[in-house]
């Protein structure tokens, strides 16, 4: 339980498709949010899931902000969706009342806002980072971490302790392998196979986003 002199902090993570919260704790909530249909809707639904978690018995103190979701189609560019997802973030947090907020950058650094939305490179996509620090530091020294998502699938090597990759970036990590962009629910069909057994009869797939994993697991159930 948390007693009046610890600190509660909580961690998000604003992906293109969901809110993750969860606190040191043990609490955690998880709600989907599709980024390209309403980016403008981001804070209120922040504010709204973070309530679930801030009440007069047991505040929020601090968040820890990770995020995926400035790569959503409704953003220009990448550092645009940063900037929104931090002005957001910042306002669903002063409607609360909590006054410490801090976002992780890949070089493990946490930032203020005004500093996080200087530096894009560093701070988006970044959550992969952070889970891979946490397990090399208090889980395993050794090892691959695996993390599927409903978009993409990390694939960490984790050595002596630390994340045994020098790949920061999106595209570094597609080129070490470090990224692979097949996930359990968003990937599209035809990014899987080129033809499929049909009634019998082999047919070539169509490159439309006409069914995803989703809709396989569907079926398959």
């Amino acid at each position: 339980m948390t007693t009046s002199k610890e600190k509660r902090i909580v961690g998000v993570d604003v992906g293109g498709a969901n809110l993750k919260f969860a606190s040191l704790d043990g609490d955690a909530v998880c709600t989907r949010f599709p980024m390209w249909r309403n980016p403008d809707r981001l804070g209120d639904a922040l504010a709204k899931d973070l309530g679930q978690l801030h009440d007069a018995s047991s505040n929020i103190d601090a968040l820890a902000v990770t995020m995926t979701g400035e790569l959503a189609d409704c953003f220009a560019d990448r550092s645009v969706g940063v900037a929104h997802i931090v002005a957001q973030m910042s306002w669903a947090a002063a409607r609360l009342g909590i006054d410490e907020l801090a976002f992780y950058g890949v070089d493990r650094q946490f930032r203020d806002s005004a500093d996080a939305a200087q530096h894009a490179d560093l701070v988006a996509a970044a959550n992969w980072h952070a889970l891979a620090s946490f397990v090399a530091e208090e889980v395993a020294g050794r090892a691959i971490l695996v993390d599927i998502g409903s978009t993409t699938t990390d694939i960490i090597p984790i050595f002596q302790g630390r994340v045994d990759t020098s790949a920061t970036t999106d595209y570094e990590r597609l080129v070490d392998g470090s990224l692979v962009y097949v996930g359990c629910r968003r990937t599209p069909v035809c990014a899987l196979v080129d033809h499929l057994n049909y009634r019998g009869r082999v047919s070539s797939v169509m490159n439309e986003l006409f069914a995803t994993i989703d809709d396989a697991c569907l079926l398959l159930d």
